[in-house]
């Protein structure tokens, strides 16, 4: 749970739910806005993995 809590902004390899929903919670929390949030955010709902996947890639696009 630690690294989970550590690397919250940033991810790490090999997740564990509670991490991936910490992760998750950070990058599409109300008040953020950016483009394809609202993509994220309803991803996120239907398929964590693919959801985190997303965000990583507009991150890095970003």
């Amino acid at each position: 749970m630690v690294l989970a809590f550590r690397y919250h902004s940033t991810g790490y390899p090999n997740m564990d739910l509670l991490a991936k929903i910490i992760y998750l919670a950070d990058k599409i929390e109300r008040g953020k806005d950016y483009p394809l949030i609202e993509e994220e955010r309803l991803l996120a709902y239907h398929n964590i993995d693919k959801a985190i996947i997303l965000c990583l890639n507009n991150q890095i696009k970003h």
